[in-house]
């Protein structure tokens, strides 16, 4: 056999880089399957994950708010012990499907704040948004809650969405003024627009939004969509944040701020809320906050604005949540402020009598 004829037999005994290649990645394939199935199995039957309470995918970024829900998603997180669902309707809501166009004959409240409102760790049938409408007959309330947000975003998403659904009442829930958001045009490394006051007068700055870098936006759309579609990346990074982010066993209490720092703070959310308040009236609509900042409801009091402190109610030690991984209103607590609204709304008369329960006479 000549040397010509071995080399040409050995070639053909020997597969080629392209096959070496096609083999490779398909035994990457089949392993990223079985990876992905192990994934899914586990999610499936352990009590409790290390994943976030929000499950990121179902928020995107708006150059005119920051960032919204995004409309049609759903995930589920087990962050709390359970599995709850976070399910966005088409119009970006974490809540039911409510068209624009208000039916006839129905008494319609729009709901703003932030993780509170949204829902933070509790489902949407315990959530008091939902629970507040059980108090009456024929009242939706439609609720624009998003996690994270300032009190300078709800009046833009007021707005922007809320007046589409022709409320006959907004609400705002403001318990806190966390992180100074409303002071910042950046939370959590995502770009915001920022209200500064000028001569008395609310201004509108970073907007739409420029301040997001393309690394920081392309790192999170891409962490969004991977944890779509894939349980076992879902898996490992919450493994990567659990152990990164894991609190010392002695955590340390913030100190409160100084009543200077906080000068400023309160005068903007003051002036963020009274905006809201004005835009309302000149549009007919009634208008309440509710929250547990002091300042806040003296302020709205002497301005003539409906307000419900609801910051007594919820000292008790049956709604203690320093164990709860959320640090949020729990569901006893949701029903404690469905209680609490309801309540001040039947006593102010911001909901018309006729839309308010029937109760049966006693027996004579």
């Amino acid at each position: 056999m000549n040397d010509s004829t071995s080399k040409q037999n050995s070639s053909k005994r020997k597969p080629g880089r392209g096959k070496k290649l096609f083999f490779f990645f398909l035994y990457l394939f089949f392993l990223a399957l079985v990876a992905e199935g192990a994934a899914r199995l586990t999610w499936r039957f352990i009590d409790k994950s290390w994943g976030l309470l929000v499950p990121q995918e179902i928020s995107r970024f708006d150059d005119k708010l920051g960032w919204t829900l995004a409309p049609g998603a759903e995930a589920y997180s087990k962050s709390t012990g359970r599995k709850v669902a976070y399910a966005v309707n088409s119009n970006g809501l974490r809540d039911k499907e409510t068209p624009y166009e208000k039916p006839q004959g129905v008494f319609r409240i729009v709901l703003l704040g932030d993780s509170h409102t949204f829902g933070f760790g509790v489902p949407v049938k315990q959530h008091f948004s939902t629970l507040l409408e059980g108090y009456f007959d024929d009242v939706e309330v439609v609720n624009l809650g998003v996690n994270g947000y300032g009190v300078d975003q709800e009046l833009l998403y007021l707005r922007q969405e809320g007046f589409k659904y022709h409320p006959d009442l907004v609400l705002v829930y403001a318990p806190h003024y966390a992180d100074f958001r409303h002071m910042r045009d950046k939370v959590w490394g995502m770009g915001k627009p920022r209200f500064e006051l000028r001569d008395g007068a609310l201004v509108l700055t970073n907007s739409p939004v420029d301040n997001n870098s393309f690394l920081y936006v392309a790192a999170i759309d891409t962490d969004r969509f991977l944890s779509s579609y894939s349980m076992a990346y879902r898996l490992l990074r919450d493994a990567v944040l659990h152990f990164r982010m894991k609190k010392p066993d002695i955590e340390e209490r913030p100190e409160m701020p100084s009543k200077e720092v906080m000068k400023p703070v309160n005068r903007m959310g003051e002036a963020i809320v009274m905006a809201m308040a004005d835009d309302c009236k000149r549009r007919g609509v009634e208008f309440a906050v509710v929250t547990r900042i002091g300042e806040l409801a003296i302020a709205a009091f002497q301005a003539g604005v409906n307000q419900l402190f609801i910051a007594e109610p919820l000292i008790n030690h049956g709604l203690d949540i320093k164990d709860d991984p959320t640090r949020h209103p729990n569901e006893a607590a949701s029903g404690v402020i469905a209680w609490e609204i309801a309540k001040y709304l039947k006593e102010q008369g911001l909901v018309p009598k006729k839309f308010l329960h029937k109760l049966p006479v006693p027996p004579k």
